[in-house]
């Protein structure tokens, strides 16, 4: 399961019509392990990581004999901001992770009242 980026409006009205294009590559190692990958155009996220990727392999070619490397050097390294839907996503969760605690300490204090009465 995968989503794939959000089309802002001006995006969404230029492909209607001709529906949205990915691009799916399928790898099978000697392992036998099978590897899918999706690549859509319009996610900042892909394009970066395409980017990084293949600077990587422009300065593998160039390198004469080999080395290994670890797969932190092809990870992303910019410091990107969060979107809108990250922040509103991380606001969502504080509010309810607060909103949860105040109703659990509210309910214990009227629960030990109770068991007192009685």
């Amino acid at each position: 399961t995968f989503l794939l980026h959000r089309l802002s409006n001006e995006q969404y009205k230029e492909m209607e019509g001709e529906g949205r294009m990915i691009d799916v590559g399928m790898t099978v190692e000697t392992s036998g392990k099978f590897i899918v990958s999706i690549f859509d155009k319009n996610d900042p996220e892909h394009l970066l990581k395409k980017q990084k990727y293949q600077e990587w392999k422009r300065k593998q070619e160039n390198i004469t004999e080999p080395k290994v490397y670890a797969l932190g050097e092809m990870a992303d390294k910019t410091h990107t901001s969060f979107g809108k839907e990250e922040l509103m996503l991380l606001l969502s969760c504080a509010t309810l992770f607060l909103i949860y605690v105040a109703v659990k300490v509210i309910f214990d204090s009227v629960e030990e009242t109770t068991t007192r009465t009685l």
